[in-house]
């Protein structure tokens, strides 16, 4: 009891210092569960990219370009799956896309968060195909294999291959989805490119 108030009469000083107590406990309900966030790792369950995975693990594909991230889902999948291991530390990942300067489905910010936590972390090269391999080609140096989103169509495959022959060797590999399986396709420059 503070100093300087009198106790009032007739209370006994025991029950004053004492905090009162309710006469039942309170009853709550159970805390809801919060709703489960679906992550990038969700897609790794569901084997959507397994196919992918296998082709690059066989091709023993170490330095590995991304053309186009679509929805960063393939990205995350295939740096989790061939991540850095310890008899091979040096992997490289790197990624050509405009991500939101374009109209693509993936802001530059969004693709950064879906990175998170990986144990690999990709190169970003956020400008055009053409001028994308030209900046791969003089920073990175040769790939391994070379994925291309299904955004990017026939003509505009044919219109990099100058540039793609620049960062690849001849075991290395381009894979392309064609009627949605992922394939091995050839690396082949247009008709109006060689006559030139």
């Amino acid at each position: 009891m503070p100093k300087g108030r009198a106790m009032p009469k007739g209370r006994d000083t025991k029950a004053a210092r004492q905090p009162a107590q309710p006469a039942e406990p309170l009853r709550t309900s159970p805390p809801a569960a919060p709703a489960p966030r679906r992550r990038v790792f969700s897609m790794l369950s569901r084997g959507e990219h397994d196919p992918l995975v296998r082709m690059l693990q066989k091709a023993g594909a170490d330095r590995v370009l991304e053309l186009g991230v679509g929805d960063g889902a393939r990205t995350a999948a295939v740096i989790a799956a061939l991540g850095p291991s310890s008899d091979q530390p040096a992997r490289l990942h790197a990624v050509i896309d405009q991500f939101e300067l374009t109209g693509g489905a993936l802001a530059l910010k969004d693709f950064h968060g879906l990175m998170r936590g990986l144990p690999l972390r990709p190169v970003i090269i956020p400008e055009p195909f053409e001028r994308g391999l030209t900046t791969v080609a003089h920073r990175l140096g040769v790939m391994d294999a070379v994925i291309v989103d299904p955004s990017v169509d026939d003509e505009s495959l044919e219109a990099l291959a100058t540039g793609l022959k620049k960062i690849v060797r001849p075991d290395s590999i381009i894979l392309r989805q064609v009627s949605g399986r992922w394939t091995s396709v050839p690396l082949e420059e247009s008709p109006r490119r060689r006559a030139a």
